[in-house]
């Protein structure tokens, strides 16, 4: 009797091997859908908002008028040399720091930058806003140093109340 072959079959090869029944097993088990998360779109956002506060942090100045709370009075007139911008402007904020402008500095170098601004062509009189919560302790010492500086003409800025009882 003739021997009878098994038609080709082209799924099966002539040889069967360990892996390829496990790879067949594996393929059973794995979903037809492929379920990820992608997280690029998240990460990409993180960045750049991590770039923006980064860059952000040091090259913000610190704008005194932002800090200082200015006190309240009633009889408050405009000052219009306040305006200019060449003057002169000393902030004390509640803590005691003193700004020359928008830039922060010591007690000591106060008189010193007064000095360099009136010799670069500012009006010879200080524009002083104090923390209405700021101790005189602080204020004190701005106001020798301006006097050291050879100024005495200051005004005090403050804010005008609306309110009859302030």
């Amino acid at each position: 009797m003739p021997s009878r072959k098994a038609p080709f079959n082209s799924r099966r090869t002539a040889v069967w091997s360990p892996t390829q029944a496990a790879r067949r097993r594996r393929d059973k088990r794995r979903s037809a859908y492929f379920a990820t998360i992608n997280l690029w779109g998240f990460l990409t956002v993180m960045l750049v908002l991590l770039a923006l506060f980064a860059m952000d942090i040091g090259t913000t100045p610190v704008n005194p008028m932002n800090v200082v709370d200015l006190p309240f009075t009633s009889h408050a007139v405009w000052e219009p040399g306040v305006l200019r911008r060449n003057a002169i402007l000393v902030w004390v904020d509640r803590s005691g720091a003193i700004y020359a402008g928008n830039t922060r500095v010591s007690p000591e170098d106060l008189a010193n930058s007064i000095r360099t601004s009136l010799h670069n062509g500012a009006e010879k009189k200080i524009y002083l806003g104090t923390d209405k919560r700021a101790n005189y302790r602080f204020v004190a010492p701005v106001l020798e140093q301006i006097q050291l500086a050879g100024v005495s003409n200051v005004a005090l800025l403050t804010n005008k109340s609306t309110n009859p009882t302030h």
